[in-house]
């Protein structure tokens, strides 16, 4: 595809969402403007009882005049006068309004029209502010006098849109210079896997002086090991990290877009607290820090952990070595050891797989050696990389600090009985850390609004809840939230049965990491693992053998439960709503948008008592139509 045809995609591609955004904005629309109709009739048709009231009551002209020119007063108001038309300007997207991000997530880059706007405003002199408005749509740059004509001044010249000319040309000649190229003098041939089939190859040809020239015009600092790689994608991702930072674009946007959190939380918590259970016996002192945003140490605290996620031990901070400094000779002891162990695993398996004949001696020394590896195996298991849990949370109000102790209240709380068995454990925090991608940072404290990690969850929370300094009047946040339920449910099996075990506790553990992963254990003994679909049970099923159970495991066929059952229409379960008929049920999604309402009614008398006389004539018909269908197939063979 090239630079033209992207920007013709594109194009095709946003006016394709904002239509569908403005259908829906047209039905929105449209209910209010019901809506406001339906109110000018009830307020016109309440001031027309009222004055046939007056009338009935007062039968004198003066009285009659002056009800008259009340009821055409009151009809003025009822009116509101004319409907207000909402502006829905602000609701679809448009890059010239910069709220449109261009990014590849494969490749690491993002930008927005505002940052190459930003770029070619010293270069054309053309103001940041006008740029913006004509980098995108059918503007096109003049290339003598450096103006910016329109579409109808173009006067039958083949010029290229300016998004093409100074956006996508200088992005497509990067992937030319690292990864693509015309095979030419001068190209560096290589040949890797590709990224989403391993198996496979593709040859690269990479251009060393145009990324070169590339890197200086555009005053990029890339690592002289990075320029001498012979690996492509790693050239490429170097390069744009360097020029377009994924990142940076999307942070931009999420600073000047986004609410900050003291507006968010007073726009959007009042509606949350108020769905939560038991709302009306929450504490006005949290519901008031909450909303008003109260960000000191004595203010209540309130945190809600949507997830936990699980963290090798040695990526926590306090088990990294601090950079700048010598290595101990206990940790070089350690490296050392480690390096033993790796390269005896690495020999024992090549002499497994190479050695096919072997002697009475040399089965000696092999059994020898295996024993030396088996004792060190032991010691190698004991220290094996544990996983920690930590909790993914956004503090609300209050701060947070190392050393507090806080509730922990579990989905089901209510503020109503705080005390009701499970009752919420009190923990202490061990440790606040800042999540910077996969990195974490260490915290002494964290005040209101902020996103961060917590450690001391592990056992007392198993995927969400909420933090609260109190216990008696507490939010339940957790309550909120109904996340979809897991709808493809599979057998696990290790493929040693010594490592059942370890798949127990791996499989503990991902359920706590996992909010949509759920592990049970059925009646016939065995264990079931529950996700959201087919590509998150291989994603379970990836964490399982490589991080939290570290054994090889056998997922067996889905699971369908099959229930059935016959009853008369009197012994059916009366609904929970007595306005209901039986055997109805109404369930809403947890959108909120969607009302799906089933009732199952018993099939009538004269139906039954038709079918079971005519059993005969339906066997009859089901052998007939199986026979065609037969013939059919067959018929389709003998033609191939």
């Amino acid at each position: 595809m090239s630079a033209a045809e992207a920007y013709t995609h594109m194009s095709k591609l946003l006016e394709q969402v904002n239509a569908v955004i403005g259908s829906f904005f047209q039905g929105e629309r449209m209910e209010v403007d019901l809506q406001w109709r339906e109110r000018v009739e009830e307020r016109v048709a309440a001031a027309a009882a009222k004055e046939q009231e007056k009338l009935d009551k007062k039968a004198a002209k003066t009285s009659s005049s002056v009800t008259s020119a009340e009821t055409e007063s009151a009809v003025t108001d009822g009116a509101d006068g004319e409907f207000e038309e909402r502006d829905d300007e602000d609701l679809y997207f448009a890059p010239e309004k910069n709220n449109v991000i261009f990014s590849s997530a494969v490749d690491g880059w993002a930008f927005t029209v505002r940052q190459f706007a930003a770029l070619y405003e010293k270069k054309l002199g053309i103001k940041r502010s006008v740029l913006e408005k004509v980098l995108w749509g059918d503007f096109y740059l003049e290339p003598k006098t450096k103006r910016v004509l329109g579409s109808k001044h173009l006067k039958g010249r083949a010029l290229k849109p300016m998004f093409v000319q100074l956006v996508l040309d200088n992005i497509w000649a990067v992937y030319e210079a690292t990864t693509g190229g015309n095979k030419g003098k001068g190209y560096v041939k290589t040949t890797f896997p590709t990224i989403h089939n391993p198996c496979s190859c593709k040859t690269y040809y990479s251009d060393p002086a145009m990324v070169e020239k590339i890197t200086k015009s555009l005053s990029l600092s890339i690592p002289s090991h990075v320029l001498r790689s012979r690996d492509p994608r790693a050239l490429l991702t170097a390069v744009f990290s360097a020029w377009l930072p994924l990142s940076t674009a999307v942070l931009v946007s999420v600073t000047e877009y986004l609410p900050s959190p003291p507006l968010a939380q007073a726009s959007r918590l009042p509606a949350l607290i108020d769905a939560s259970p038991a709302a009306g016996n929450i504490s006005s002192d949290i519901r008031t820090a909450m909303i008003d945003f109260h960000a000191d140490p004595k203010a209540p605290v309130v945190a809600y952990v949507s997830k936990m996620v699980a963290v090798r031990a040695s990526e926590l901070p306090q088990n990294k070595r601090k950079g700048g400094g010598l290595m101990t000779a206990d940790e070089a002891r350690e490296i050392a050891r480690k390096k033993r162990a790796e390269f005896a695993r690495a020999r024992k398996a090549a002499e497994a797989e190479n050695q096919t004949v072997v002697n009475g001696m040399t089965d000696a020394l092999d059994s020898t050696t295996l024993d030396e590896e088996q004792e060190a195996e032991p010691q190698e298991e004991e220290e094996e990389d544990p996983e920690h849990l930590i909790g993914f949370a956004r503090l609300y109000s209050g701060t947070l600090s190392v050393g507090d102790e806080v509730y922990v209240l579990p989905p089901k709380y209510s503020p109503a009985n705080p005390h009701a068995a499970p009752e919420p454990s009190k923990v202490m925090v061990t440790g606040l850390y800042l999540m910077m991608g996969r990195g974490l940072e260490s915290l002494t404290s964290v005040p209101a609004g902020v996103v961060f990690g917590i450690a001391g969850l592990e056992g007392h929370m198993l995927k969400s809840g909420t933090l609260c300094s109190q216990l008696e009047g507490a939010v339940n946040l957790a309550g909120v939230n109904m996340g979809s339920q897991p709808i493809v449910r599979v057998a696990l099996e290790p493929e040693n049965p010594g490592d059942l075990d370890k798949m127990i506790h791996g499989m503990r553990l991902l359920e706590q990491s996992d909010p949509c992963a759920v592990y049970e254990v059925l009646e016939s003994g065995e264990h079931v693992i529950l996700t959201a679909g087919e590509l998150h049970l291989e994603r379970c099923l990836k964490d399982l053998r490589e991080r939290f159970a570290r054994c090889e495991i056998q997922a067996g066929e889905p699971i369908v439960p099959y229930r059935e059952a016959i009853v008369s229409a009197a012994e059916m379960a009366a609904p929970k709503d007595k306005n209901l008929p039986r055997g109805t049920v109404v369930v809403v999604t947890t959108s909120r948008q969607v009302t799906i309402r089933l009732r199952v009614r018993p099939l009538p008398t004269a139906v039954t008592e038709f079918l079971e006389s005519s059993v005969g004539i339906i066997r009859q018909l089901y052998a007939e139509r199986k026979a065609k269908e037969i013939g059919k197939h067959g018929a389709v063979e003998e033609v191939e």
